[in-house]
């Protein structure tokens, strides 16, 4: 299996055609868009902790158990998936922060 082949089976197994696809909230109108990145921050913290483990199994098991070369590669490309859904789902949380966040309000007359 060339690395070709298998980001095509990566793809395939989260379901996407490419990384792009992951970008459908560009289309979103701002007020779905927030929120929606507000549901994910919700979760957040069950989000990453399940994200983590889920790698952790992977390099477990390709360090330890994998019985061939492609066995390891499969688990590299599941890592690669997970880390790719933890670092999506890591910016929309920091985006739902960066509108949630109370606007500095700068008085010219206030003395500092």
């Amino acid at each position: 299996m060339n690395s070709e082949e298998l980001t095509q089976l990566n793809n395939n197994q989260l379901g996407l055609i490419s990384v792009k696809d992951l970008d459908e909230l560009e289309s979103m109108a701002p007020d779905k868009r927030k929120a929606y990145v507000g549901r994910i921050a919700a979760v957040w913290d069950l989000i990453e902790k399940e994200l983590e483990n889920a790698i952790r199994l992977q390099v477990d098991y390709a360090i330890r158990q994998a019985k061939s070369w492609e066995d390891v590669l499969v688990a590299r490309g599941s890592i690669n998936g997970l880390a790719v859904i933890l670092e999506r789902f890591s910016k929309l949380n920091q985006e739902h922060f960066e509108n949630t966040k109370p606007k500095e309000k700068f008085d010219k007359h206030e003395v500092i």
